[in-house]
């Protein structure tokens, strides 16, 4: 994972662990590398924008 994606996915965690369910970082950050496998950094500029509602 580049740098700055890195530093993309962890805004992305921080804010679904805003959200009501969380999604908290770990001491490995092990968070980071689910949602990597899971989204594209293009989604993650689309869904760091989006709100619960």
């Amino acid at each position: 994972m580049k740098v700055e994606e890195i530093g993309l996915f962890r805004k992305l965690q921080e804010h679904l662990d805003k959200l009501l369910v969380g999604f908290p970082s770990t001491k490995f950050y092990v968070e980071l590398e689910l949602l990597q496998y899971l989204i594209t950094p293009k989604q993650v500029r689309i869904a760091i924008k989006l709100s619960f509602t």
